[in-house]
């Protein structure tokens, strides 16, 4: 990583130090970061946390890139870290959602991990963004430092978010970390079989609260979209709105993915959402309207 990024720290003594991480039964004793981040930071937007499986399918890809969009177009800083799969995605989707998004490394914070994301992590720190790291700035990631990060990216957040976790992901120690310390735990649900939700599946039964889009998620923490809500306003900003606003009957899936372009994954997260807010309703055909037309 460029060192034209001055690296800053804090002692856990220090009075300056985050109350948030003080939180956690083993803090760091030192906390370092690159970027936009004072203690104010973590007092004013509400931050929320995504993280789930390395092995990410194209269906929690798009679920992943979609929630952590919508969050962080409404003011969310989204927090991840910066790990092949859901996390990844997660700090893409808040930066195409013109968002800040923050990113705890398993290494020193002038190093990133994995090295494919070099990219990832320069436009978090030229958007605004931070990294941060409990390990001097040179220090190298060794296996046992990538779970010990899961309960920073815990206790840095006011919620985390699930996406994709098989029975052995990381993501679980994450989860376990946010209930330890009183965090609200979310869970995307998926397919049955296969393997890849059945921690996520664990985490529902054991009472962590089943979402599917960022609509769920900002109504039950009781947050607004910066958006208008109305559905004339978002019809216009909107294609998927716009498309069923402007034809003469429902649409299917496969139509709006030809007119909007977007793919069915994309889609059907969003749909949800629109469901959720009381904007679109789907016929027992399967096909999606424009309530109060």
């Amino acid at each position: 990583m460029q060192d034209n990024v001055c690296v800053q720290s804090v002692l856990l003594s220090s009075p300056l130090f985050p109350a948030c991480l003080k939180d956690l039964s083993n803090p760091p004793g030192q906390l370092f970061w690159r970027g936009d981040f004072n203690i104010d930071a973590l007092e004013a937007p509400y931050r929320i946390a995504i993280v789930g499986t390395r092995k990410v399918s194209a269906h929690g890809e798009n679920l992943a890139f979609s929630i952590a969009h919508d969050l962080a177009r409404a003011g969310v800083v989204i927090i991840s870290g910066l790990a092949l799969g859901v996390d990844g995605v997660a700090h893409r989707g808040a930066l195409a959602g013109d968002g800040i998004t923050w990113a705890v490394l398993p290494c020193g914070i002038k190093r990133v991990y994995p090295s494919q994301h070099e990219s990832i992590a320069q436009e978090i720190l030229s958007k605004k963004g931070c990294l941060f790291s409990e390990y001097p700035a040179d220090a190298p990631a060794f296996p046992g430092q990538f779970v010990s990060r899961n309960r920073i990216i815990a206790a840095l957040a006011n919620a985390v978010v699930i996406v994709e976790a098989p029975t052995h992901s990381g993501a679980l120690h994450t989860a376990r970390a946010a209930s330890q310390l009183g965090r609200k735990l979310f869970v995307v649900p998926g397919p049955v079989g296969g393997g890849m939700y059945d921690g996520s599946f664990s985490l529902i039964r054991s009472g962590a609260t089943l979402v599917t889009s960022a609509s769920d998620i900002m109504h039950d923490l009781s947050l607004s979209f910066d958006a208008p809500k109305s559905p004339l306003s978002k019809n216009s900003q909107n294609p998927i709105l716009q498309a069923l606003a402007t034809s003469p009957h429902p649409l299917s899936l496969d139509m709006l993915s030809q007119i909007t372009t977007l793919s069915p994954h994309v889609l059907s997260a969003k749909l949800s959402g629109f469901i959720v807010e009381g904007l679109v309703s789907e016929d027992t055909a399967g096909r999606y309207f424009l309530k109060n037309k």
